[in-house]
């Protein structure tokens, strides 16, 4: 089990699968990790939003405002969470902050 924080994607203003734009850091390509943790960079103006492959804003999302807090999702101590069913949106160079226990 390894723990990477510190890394950051930075946004296109178009819904982006979270599996593909951390698919250099997962570990044998895999996009299971047993929890992620996503933090807007206080620096955005805008919330972005969590959700599947539909997100499209508020629709079908969980929102994240630029405060400095975040969500972690987590499969607990025996499932995992799949990135490639996680999609994010915000506007175009606003930055998220990720950390995953893989």
């Amino acid at each position: 089990m390894a723990d990477l924080t510190g890394l950051t994607v930075t946004l296109t203003g178009s819904a982006q699968n979270l599996a593909t734009l951390l698919a250099a850091v997962l570990p044998a390509g895999s996009p299971l990790v047993r929890a992620v943790g996503i933090q807007a960079a206080e620096a955005n103006t805008t919330t972005v939003f969590v959700g599947g492959s539909g997100v499209t804003g508020v629709t079908n999302a969980v929102a994240i405002i630029p405060t400095g807090q975040g969500i972690t999702l987590s499969g607990g101590d025996t499932n995992s969470i799949d990135l490639s069913s996680i999609y994010v949106i915000g506007t175009a160079d606003h930055t998220l902050h990720v950390s995953l226990l893989v």
